[in-house]
């Protein structure tokens, strides 16, 4: 009797004390494309994502190209959802319902002639984000205006990367209750041991 206490016991404390909760999975996509036209126009689609946990996540936009002053700027338009975001240097013109800006910065890299280098971090709300993942795809567009020319030198190349982060409704289960309740079953054996040494030497 005394055994199954011991057993019920380190049961409920592996339970209720050291149970290690799940941890959501982390989702990064991103896609590069270089400039190699005047006024080009970009499709970088992700499919097969796995749903939000809810809160939301970050859309950011690196490129470096002609993007001196507008009318030099890139539209960036989500899936079919109304609504764009204008980029140029240093300034987001945000039309998207759901999308805030977080961070921004731009520099013309030395010896670049009319380069710039754009890098924009933007908050994602649930509600977009979810919206978005509706399908289990997001695709991206981005045109670059014609007065975007491709000045693309021998020494580097002109390009587009958009990048989206957020964490997965889906979680990764952790084994840590029933490890511990298996500790607790390894030490049945030594409870009984005790109990016996407890009782003294037995009289037929």
């Amino acid at each position: 009797m005394r055994t199954l206490k011991v057993l019920f016991a380190s049961a409920i404390l592996g339970l209720t004390v050291f149970t290690i909760p799940a941890m959501a999975i982390p989702i990064s996509v991103n896609q590069s494309q270089n400039i190699t036209a005047n006024g080009q126009n970009f499709v970088f689609n992700f499919p097969g994502l796995d749903a939000s946990d809810g809160n939301g996540g970050t859309f950011r936009f690196l490129a470096r190209g002609d993007y001196t002053a507008p009318p030099e700027t890139a539209t960036v338009t989500f899936d079919s959802l109304g609504g764009s975001v204008v980029l140029s240097n240093c300034a987001a013109n945000i039309g998207v319902p759901g999308l805030s800006l977080i961070t921004s910065s731009c520099f013309t890299p030395l010896n670049s002639g009319s380069d710039t280098k754009l890098d924009f971090l933007f908050a994602m709300s649930g509600t977009l984000l979810d919206s978005l993942l509706a399908d289990s795809n997001i695709t991206v567009h981005v045109n670059n205006n014609p007065a975007v020319s491709d000045l693309t030198p021998t020494t580097w190349t002109d390009f587009i990367q958009v990048e989206i982060d957020y964490e997965s409704a889906a979680a990764v289960p952790e084994p840590g209750t029933l490890l511990l309740l298996s500790s607790g079953l390894l030490g049945l054996p030594g409870s009984r041991w005790h109990q016996r040494r407890g009782e003294g030497p037995h009289i037929a």
